[in-house]
């Protein structure tokens, strides 16, 4: 590991070990406090907190943040910036504190704990801020354990002088002694975070105004929506105060702790993703989809379980973590598990929606739920109190996860599946009812500590179920573990079947070849194994990560042989680009399998495709689509067709096109041409076809159509038919017969790749009247050669000629012969399809095709 990356792992490491740490001592604060006030005493310190917090957060905007982006991007003004931002924070710490006092003491029903509370507190929350704002400089140079280190040091301190009023001082000067342990822990955190910041950047106060102006530009979108969120999210203990006291607050704002401790879950996992999601995002990389598809699948996962222990365990979490005077927090903490699962999934989308610069869609939504909270909150807590606060909250939760997936499926090519979720709600169902058979006769027997049995229990009941309904996938189970981020796999054994390289190369075998070519400049990390029955030549340029695995098996077992080979040699995942027979019979966990699927012609035209291909395609593809873990189809066309035939779902499915050969070029020289085509015995004048002779070329109509051609135009131009024989060609030739066309109509055979160029850049018009095709890459290589193009008008061929190719109606041969005739006798029409094909041409590389499919094996 790199020395940066260690101080990211390690600043990161130190974070989380800190939020933990703060986490649990807060747990056995908010216990002591609980304890020793009740829920009246309790109600009234959680009031104070989230009155100051309405005034407060504005004193935040998100300064933390932007201070850390600008003391990375300018390392050199890192004191300047600092001292800015830390004259800023303090005005606005004095100003909104000030304000906050002023109404806390204007109000008459606030009683004078709540008042003094409130002006003690309001230091408090100050020191806090500015400590948060100092540690900036040490985030900015990956120094956080330093500021881990201050912040529980600081807790401690409000740990143990809390702990020591519980137990000496009197109950009735309890309240005022833990407004102050907060106090003193805060002041602690702030002096051991100037002097851990000293050695990085002096403090002091800068009052620069264009430096505040700038940054105040910066962050009043993201800090208006701080702003807006925390509005909603605190205003139900004002109302509550309001309208029932303190007790109500009390009852309210215990669970609502939990719901804090909760909602981390999210935030933590986000926070990990969101610089990976920007960075794929801005690549418009393949890998978004999966990425925020394991994310999704994780949350649900967990927010679902989360809410099917919550429900049966809350009596036990209750007395647990607070006091029995608090057992009127049951079904509030119960809602708010609800809620909770909301917020785990909203958290994905609106971080989506940050990744892709919606900052100002976020602020909107924001404003809306904030102004929608203020009578949704009157009108729920008025008819049903503390409950109806909550039930108010999971409203506003569910219309902004509604809004923010609305708006994320506007920038993805379709919804994200919620099927795992489904699966989750069963298991999380069934759990649920064996923690509410269970929970009162282990209570009966060992009272609270119940909870060490159930918890565990809960966990593995609940995993199991997962495991067994299949809602728990690779990726989600290594974010489980923590092992690494959904969208990274380390290197991975990759196995190919790489037959169909060798020899003379049809339409498939020109695929898998040139991809391993383009595979082999971008990824020297995973390694790749080519199996074949025979020794082959691997294409040129491929690095030491590729390896030919030979298994000369009789064809019978070879498929099956290399299957076991796979398994015993440890291969992670199996690339089928060609053949569907192993993906057919791989029914192992591993490994994965991903599937190229070129066409669909063994099931739309059967009658015209090899008896033997179509039979195999028939009895083996079905099975592999339900096997593979992911399906790369090389056109749109080709998705449809499958997604009607097999009714595969979208998101198990990417579009990946091919690309035209590098070595199709225009001419590269009229001697270099004509050596060329003397070595065919072709004249000068020709159109052309190259593909294999078969009846799903629509070969008869082209040889028709070229007999319909007026015989002046006939006598001018020859029709050369380039390819190997495949099944069913001798109605080609008796066509060619009947019309008495030998001397016009030639047949050069296969011809290498080396010669195509020359003799497609040399053609007056390329023509592909194909009946049916996955792709029709040879019209992109017509493109390539600058030769003018005429093909059919099926879907594929639209497709990837749009705009650029002279169509036909396929079964029409006299439309075709009228296409040829209009395009010999109009020069102009002729380039202006040549330039849009040049520039149709653009949109496709091997490069970007072999990343895409990289990115979809790294998923």
């Amino acid at each position: 590991m790199s020395q940066i990356a260690q101080k990211i792992a390690s600043n990161t490491a130190s974070q989380l070990a800190a939020k933990v740490i703060n986490a649990a001592i807060s747990v056995v604060i908010v216990k002591l406090i609980t304890s020793t006030l009740g829920t009246f005493g309790y109600g009234e310190y959680a009031f104070v907190y989230e009155f100051l917090s309405f005034f407060l957060i504005a004193a935040d905007l998100g300064l933390f943040t932007i201070a850390v982006q600008e003391m990375a991007q300018e390392p050199r003004k890192l004191k300047e910036t600092l001292r800015n931002v830390l004259a800023m924070r303090l005005v606005l710490v004095a100003l909104l504190s000030g304000l906050a006092i002023g109404i806390a003491n204007l109000v008459p029903t606030y009683s004078a704990n709540i008042r003094l509370g409130i002006n003690l507190a309001a230091i408090s929350m100050s020191l806090n801020l500015l400590a948060v704002t100092v540690s900036s400089a040490l985030q900015a140079h990956l120094k956080m354990t330093r500021a881990a280190v201050a912040l529980v040091i600081g807790k401690i301190v409000s740990l143990g002088y809390i702990a020591y009023a519980a137990i000496k001082l009197p109950t009735e000067t309890l309240f005022f002694h833990y407004i102050t342990a907060g106090l003193a822990g805060n002041m602690v955190m702030l002096i051991l975070m100037g002097a851990f910041t000293w050695p990085v950047a002096s403090l002091g106060l800068t009052f620069h105004w264009p430096t505040w102006k700038r940054l105040l530009k910066r962050t009043i979108v993201y800090g208006s929506s701080l702003i807006f969120a925390t509005f909603y999210l605190r205003l139900a203990t004002i109302i509550l105060q309001g309208s029932y006291g303190s007790e109500a607050v009390g009852i309210y704002n215990a669970p609502f702790r939990v719901y804090e401790l909760m909602i981390l879950v999210p935030i933590v996992l986000m926070n990990s993703v969101l610089p990976i999601l920007t960075e794929e995002l801005k690549q418009k990389s393949k890998r978004v989809r999966p990425l925020l598809q394991h994310s999704l699948d994780f949350l649900m996962l967990a927010g679902i379980g989360l809410v099917a222990g919550t429900f049966p365990l809350a009596k036990p979490i209750i007395l647990a973590l607070f006091h029995e005077t608090f057992l009127g927090s049951i079904p509030v903490l119960q809602l708010m598990s609800v809620a909770a699962l909301l917020v785990f999934m909203y958290t994905l989308f609106a971080y989506f929606l940050l990744a892709i610069n919606q900052q100002a869609y976020l602020l909107k939504l924001n404003l809306a739920i904030a102004l929608l909270s203020f009578p949704l909150y009157l009108f729920f807590i008025k008819v049903l109190a503390t409950g109806g606060a909550v039930l108010a909250l999971i409203v506003l939760q569910a219309l902004a996860l509604l809004f923010v997936v609305r708006k994320s499926n506007q920038h993805q090519i379709a919804p994200l599946s919620i099927a795992n979720g489904l699966k989750a709600v069963f298991a999380g169902a069934l759990t649920m009812t064996s923690l509410y058979i269970l929970t009162p006769l282990l209570e009966a027997v060992i009272g609270i500590a119940s909870l060490l049995v159930l918890i565990p229990f809960s966990f593995a009941c609940y995993a199991l179920l997962l495991f067994l309904f299949g809602a728990i996938t690779d990726p989600v189970l290594r974010m489980i573990l923590k092992q690494e981020l959904p969208l990274i796999r380390p290197p991975q054994k990759i196995a190919l079947d790489a037959r169909v390289t060798i020899g003379n190369k049809a339409g498939k075998g020109w695929y898998v070849y040139q991809l391993l070519e383009a595979l082999g400049e971008i990824d020297q990390r995973n390694q790749y194994y080519l199996y074949a029955r025979h020794d082959f030549h691997l294409p040129p340029g491929l690095g030491k990560n590729f390896h030919k695995v030979i298994l000369p098996l009789p064809l019978m077992i070879w498929h099956i042989g290399a299957l076991v080979h796979m398994v015993v040699r440890g291969i992670d995942l199996l690339f089928a680009p060609s053949s569907y027979i192993i993906p057919s019979i791989a029914i192992f966990r591993k490994p994965r399998v991903i599937l190229v699927i070129h066409d669909l012609v063994a099931f739309l035209f059967p009658r015209r495709h090899d008896f033997k291909a179509t039979a195999v395609e028939k009895s083996t593809l079905q099975t592999a689509t339900a096997n593979a873990d992911h399906i790369i189809c090389v056109s749109e066309n080709t998705k449809n067709d499958l997604r009607r035939i097999f009714k595969v779902m979208p998101e198990k499915i990417s579009v990946i096109a091919e690309a035209a050969r590098q070595n199709f070029k225009p001419s590269q020289g009229k001697k270099h041409d004509q050596k060329i085509l003397r070595k065919y015995n072709l004249p000068n004048n020709y159109l052309l076809f190259v593909g294999t002779l078969e009846p799903r070329k629509n070969l008869v109509r082209l040889i028709e159509a070229y007999h319909l051609l007026a015989p002046e135009l006939r006598k001018d131009l020859h029709l050369v038919m380039i390819g190997g024989k495949g099944w069913s060609f001798n109605e080609i030739f008796s066509k060619v017969k009947e019309y008495q066309l030998e001397e016009r109509v030639h047949f050069p055979g296969y011809v290498p790749d080396a010669d195509l160029p020359a003799i497609l850049s040399n053609a007056r018009i390329f023509i592909y009247p194909s009946l049916y095709e996955g792709f029709g890459l040879p019209i992109l290589e017509g493109f390539a050669c600058e030769t003018p193009v005429i093909c059919s008008d099926t879907p594929a061929l639209q497709e990837v000629g749009h705009g650029a190719c002279y169509r036909f109606p396929a079964e029409n041969s006299q439309a075709l012969a009228d296409a040829i005739t209009d395009l010999s006798q109009n020069p102009a029409k002729a380039k202006q399809l040549v330039a849009a094909g040049k520039e149709r041409l653009k949109q496709y590389s091997w490069q970007k095709t072999a990343q895409a499919v990289l990115d979809v094996l790294e998923s």
